[in-house]
């Protein structure tokens, strides 16, 4: 196997899949990558936030006399 060359569908650049990374994606029974490492990284992360880039603020507790 060689490597091989692909366009990230979402920033355009080009991006090597090397013989490594064939090989663990053939046997984790893995289809090639769509996109590069950087955009996967992105994806993932956004996978992650679960307020999807919003702040909330903590509530302010009353505080009771006792």
């Amino acid at each position: 196997m060689t490597d091989k060359v692909f366009i990230c569908i979402q920033c355009g650049q080009e991006f090597a899949w090397t013989e490594d990374e064939q090989e663990y994606y053939i046997q984790q029974g893995l289809k090639p990558p769509l996109r590069c490492w950087l955009c996967r990284s992105a994806v993932a992360a956004a996978k992650k936030d679960k307020f999807r880039g919003q702040l909330k603020t903590p509530q302010k507790k009353d505080k009771k006399d006792s």
